[in-house]
Parts: structure tokens; sequence; C-alpha cells
């Protein structure tokens, strides 16, 4: 065997053992990867009064890599019956849920094979899943794994009948609708989706309050559904399936918002000092540095410096998600030939260190008065 055959041989050994995950019944860490883990705790099935069912399976996750993540489940059987997995997204740096974790994934019958499901849910010995770790802004996919879990401590039990009369359904779907005001177990599990998607960054207390409406209305409107804040049973369909879409950042989320403020002061020698405001669209990411691009063009539209010249900073200055701050001061001369000023964000740094640099610079201008 020659050296380079047993070298590719360590290699594919070595990549095969990086991500480990329960492959038999009795163990209870479900996936490991690089610092990343997922442990199972606990399993609890719930009975809905429609007749829903599903069971979730509580786990710890420990989230000890750079990278936000997201843990996918598919290919999901319950003693050989298909059913939908729902996982888990934006695991953040340094996520420790601890040993009483009430963070889950959880897997609930298909919507087009309900009946099947719903009984091989009540009667549930055996779960196969494959799970997947992603890196949650790139997508990049960093292991996959098929793992098979016994739920012989999981007695049978039935959908419940009766108690409060459900709303009417839509489409086919068994879900309720939901409204503000509304609360309970239902509006819990919605808004813990919601935050797990990037929607929400209010808690999970039950309570239908204002902020759940709105992270309703943007789910429903980056999901093509209509921006509503009304819960309806189609976007809670969406919003637990494999298909739901979270909340997508730009790869550099400090932006120049429409109608961000500028302000500049004339200075001795011909000179100019301006700054932007920046905002921080990232849902869980805080910005501790960014590098800042601007130049100037004359009344004819011709840059000032060159057409390869630009002006550029950085500002040391944290900025977490939602907020706005100003960039430090630029001082440029010529002020007398400038009618316009172009300022960019280039790059940033997070607090975790990783930095994101864009390939082109969005410009926003300020015609000078």
């Amino acid at each position: 065997m020659t050296k380079k055959l047993l070298a590719a041989l360590l290699v594919l050994a070595l990549l095969a053992g990086a991500c480990s995950a329960a492959m038999a019944s009795g163990d209870s860490m479900l996936l490991e990867w690089n610092g990343f883990s997922v442990e199972w705790l606990r399993t609890s099935p719930t009975t809905y009064a429609n007749g829903d069912v599903d069971i979730t399976f509580y786990c710890r996750f420990i989230n000890g890599t750079r990278h936000t993540m997201w843990l996918k489940v598919s290919d999901v059987t319950v003693d050989g019956v298909p059913v939908d997995g729902v996982g888990k997204t934006n695991i953040a740096p340094g996520t420790d849920s601890g040993a009483d974790s009430s963070d889950y994934i959880f897997i609930k019958p298909l919507a087009d094979s309900r009946s099947a499901g719903v009984n091989a849910l009540c009667n549930a010995r055996s779960v196969a899943m494959t799970l997947t770790l992603k890196d949650n802004d790139t997508y990049e996919e960093y292991c996959s794994q098929r793992v098979t879990l016994s739920l012989t401590n999981v007695p049978s039990f039935t959908p419940r009948a009766g108690g409060t009369t459900p709303r009417p359904t839509y489409g086919g779907t068994s879900y309720r609708a939901l409204v503000k005001g509304d609360s309970g177990e239902a509006v819990r599990r919605m808004q813990q989706r919601l935050i797990d998607l990037g929607y929400l960054y209010d808690s999970a207390d039950g309570k239908f309050g204002s902020k759940t409406a709105e992270a309703v209305r943007e789910f429903s409107g980056a999901n093509g559904l209509g921006a509503s804040e009304i819960a309806t049973p189609e976007m809670q369909e969406k919003l637990f399936s494999s298909s739901a879409k979270a909340v997508q950042e730009p790869w550099v989320p400090l932006t120049i918002r429409d109608g961000a403020n500028g302000t500049w002061m004339k200075l001795k020698g011909d000179k100019i000092k301006f700054r932007v405001q920046v905002t921080n669209v990232s849902r869980n990411r805080t910005v501790k540095a960014f590098e800042i691009y601007m130049y100037a063009v004359d009344v004819w539209g011709d840059r000032i410096y060159g057409s390869d010249t630009v002006y550029y900073g950085t500002t040391t200055k944290k900025v977490a998600p939602g907020k706005t701050v100003y960039c430090d001061y630029f001082v440029m001369p010529n002020r007398s030939q400038i009618n316009k000023v172009y300022v960019g964000v280039k790059k940033v740094v997070f607090t975790d260190g990783t930095i994101r640099e864009n390939s082109s610079v969005d410009y926003t201008s300020w015609t000078l008065s």
C-alpha cells in the first residue's frame, strides 16, 4: 500500500469519526461535533383537545464552537411509520441550556398521513431520525448522523377528547387559529418556534401579546402566507414544518438604512468632517468594530479623489442586535468641491472574533447643502 493511499484512508477514518451520535437505544448523547453536543434528557408526549399529538425530546444543547448552529431533524420514522421532525435553529455560540433544559426537538404526524402518524406516536416504541448539523448563517453542513432511540419508557397514550371547542380549521390542517389575547400551551409552543427561527426576541410565556403578533406577521410574510398577525392553521403548519424559513440576515448585518442621519461640519483648510448612522440588523450577534468606506463627488458626478480612491476608517464601538450608532467622524479635503458624499459598510468583526467583509460596498449618498 502506498504512503499516499494510506494517508487518504487515514483522513477518511478521521472524518468518519468527527461526528458521533447515539446509534444504540440506551445512549443519551445524540450528537457530538467539535465542541457542539446534543444530550437527550427526557421525553414527553403531548395531546391536544382537537386530537393532535406530538412527542417532545427535551435536550441539553451545548455550542462550544464560534458559529451559530442549526440542528435539522429529517427522515423520521416511528416504528417504521414516517412522521415529521422539527429541529432547532439559532443555537448561539456559548449556549449551554443546562441539565434541566426546556429546549427541545419534537416529532408530529405528517399532514398527508395524519391518522397513521397519530396511531404510531400514541404507541411509539422506537424512533429513528437523521440529525444534521449546519451553520445557521451559511447553511454549510458539518455532519449528518442517523440515530435510533428506544421509547420503552414512554407509555402508550390516546389523543384527548373533549376539552374546549377548537376553532375552525382551514386547508385540511388540524391547528386552531391563534390571535392576540390568547394564552396557553399552543401559544407557548408557537412562541418557542418563532424564537428558534429568529422572529421573536421575547420569552415563550404562553401569552399572545404585541411582540408575538409582530413575529407572526413577519414570519407569515417571509414564508409567502401574507403579512397577518393572526396565527392561522396554515401559518402554524408551515411554522412547524421542516421547510419553514428562518430569518435571513445579510452576510454583513451592519447597514445604513434609508433615512439614516448623516452629520457634517466645515473645518479650516477647506476640509469637512462627516459621520453617519449605522444599524445592526442581526437578530443575535453583536458587532464590536466596523470599517466604513467613504468618497465624494463634485456637481458633475465625478469622483474628487480619483476613481479608485476611498477614505476608510475603523470605528471600535459595540452595536447590539437592532441598535443604531454613529460611526466615527471622517475628515476629507476639498470641501469646496464636494456636492455629494457616498458612505458604505465594508466589514465588521463580531464579539466572538468572526470577521465578515462585503465583496462590494453598498453606498448611500448625502447631498451637502
